[in-house]
């Protein structure tokens, strides 16, 4: 048998290989990436910004990525308050809803513009919008803000500062706050002035306020002169009213000083305005 040639034997051997720099490797076809170059290729995810949610007990102070420190204490479930925010009024009134309540705290902050500062209820960990309320601010100190809320039972409940869609700080309600949520108050009233009152001398009238809800409450309310605008003739009072319980009051407030003979009272409780008027005599 004839032997192959020692030329045909090399030229078999050459076509066999792979020429250099072809990128085929066991048995991958040309220009198919390897695992080593399909790893490097893949560019690294883009970071996702860092979220800032921190739970805190009641007293604790929270301070923001800018810089701005908060912190909230004193938490309570009021069914009246009294408030310059009602109707954009710049005199104090009572301000009260049917179907709702106040949740009230202490802010302490340095923040010389708390109206910047949003704070929300967060209930069985949903938040709920509500318009805030405020007493006296005096920058560097606590002030009283409250949040509308309505009335419900909730297993859960905080009081959110949202510093941006990020970064969000939660004070937690203790349960004797969750408790009061649940139930209302509900007041019924009769208001009555004397028949005449000699000018000069001191308002009076009486009231009489009767608790018909399912939880104790603690009654606000004031005495305007329909004449002059909101100005008191019985500055702000309060007092408590237990379920079921009817509370009378005798009130005397300011004197009478009008020119005319016959005067109104609106008395204001927030939920209700009631008016009667009197003769002024001289």
């Amino acid at each position: 048998m004839e032997q192959p040639s020692r030329r045909a034997l090399l030229s078999t051997i050459v076509v066999g290989l792979a020429p250099i720099g072809s990128g085929c490797v066991d048995g991958q076809s040309p220009g198919t990436p390897t695992d080593s170059e399909t790893t490097q290729s893949t560019p690294p995810p883009t970071a996702s910004p860092t979220e800032r949610k921190t739970t805190l007990s009641l007293g604790e102070t929270a301070t923001s990525s800018d810089g701005v420190t908060v912190t909230i204490s004193e938490p309570q479930v009021r069914k009246i308050i009294y408030t310059p925010d009602v109707g954009g009024g710049t005199h104090k009134r009572p301000a009260g809803e049917t179907n709702a309540q106040f949740l009230g705290f202490d802010v302490e902050t340095a923040e010389t513009e708390i109206s910047s500062l949003e704070f929300t209820p967060v209930l069985d960990g949903t938040r709920t919008e509500s318009k805030v309320y405020r007493t006296d601010f005096v920058p560097g100190q606590s002030t009283r803000l409250s949040l509308l809320v309505p009335v419900q039972a909730v297993e859960s409940g905080a009081i959110e500062w949202t510093v941006s869609a990020d970064e969000q700080y939660r004070w937690t309600l203790p349960d004797a706050v969750l408790t009061k949520l649940a139930k209302s108050p509900e007041f019924e009233t009769e208001f009555s002035v004397p028949e005449s009152i000699p000018r000069g001398d001191s308002f009076t009238a009486s009231i009489d306020v009767t608790n018909t809800g399912d939880r104790d409450g603690r009654f606000l309310a004031v005495v305007l002169d329909q004449g002059a605008g909101s100005l008191p003739l019985v500055p702000k009072f309060t007092f408590p009213v237990s379920i079921g319980e009817t509370v009378s009051r005798e009130l005397s407030g300011e004197a009478v000083r009008t020119d005319s003979s016959e005067m109104t009272a609106i008395f204001d409780w927030g939920l209700e305005r009631q008016t009667a008027s009197f003769a002024v005599t001289d």
